[in-house]
């Protein structure tokens, strides 16, 4: 389940039932043609784009028209389950087993390097690019930094069961479990 606000001010609702559609006086559902009805995540990207995670697949809708990305090569039969865009404009894609995918410049790269066996089937809760440039993956398995294209490092043992990650304005980090909520200066 997901909710977002465009920049048009219109929220988004993902559910389990698809998407719920709200300009501030009523509901438009969006159901038809979509990888799927469980919705997991939803983002809108510097150009506008709806990018829509479901456990079918990954679809975007550019103002137009609804498409559906996933069944590109490599692509099919995972479950999407986290969004993020980063400085770059890259959207990072996170997966229910199969670790994280970016795309940039209409092409989808299947991030592969050598993580802590923790990381290996994880199922990806969150993603956050941060201010300072990092990206932080949460992990039912624990609390992840990718450092680099080819190396991700858990954070802290102790953190554990991530669901949800948020930076504030002023630069604090916070981080939603399934025990509570942490706070990282």
């Amino acid at each position: 389940m997901a909710i977002m606000e465009d920049h048009f001010g219109y929220l988004w609702l993902g559910t389990h039932y698809g998407i719920d559609k709200f300009d501030g006086i009523q509901f438009q559902s969006i159901q038809e043609g979509l990888s799927g009805n469980f919705i997991s995540d939803l983002l809108e990207d510097r150009e506008g784009k709806i990018w829509i995670a479901t456990e079918n697949g990954l679809d975007y809708h550019d103002g137009l028209e609804l498409k559906i990305l996933s069944n590109r090569e490599g692509m099919s039969n995972h479950k999407f389950s986290a969004l993020e865009e980063d400085k770059e404009g890259r959207v990072w894609v996170g997966t229910n087993g199969d670790g994280i995918w970016t795309y940039e410049n209409e092409n989808f790269t299947h991030n592969k390097f050598d993580p802590p066996a923790t990381f290996q089937k994880s199922n990806v809760e969150d993603i956050l690019c941060d201010s300072k440039g990092n990206v932080w993956i949460g992990t039912l398995e624990g609390l992840f930094l990718w450092e680099n294209s080819s190396s991700i490092r858990l954070f802290q043992d102790s953190i554990l069961s991530v669901l949800s990650l948020y930076e504030d304005n002023t630069g604090n980090f916070w981080i939603v479990t399934e025990s509570g909520i942490s706070k990282i200066d």
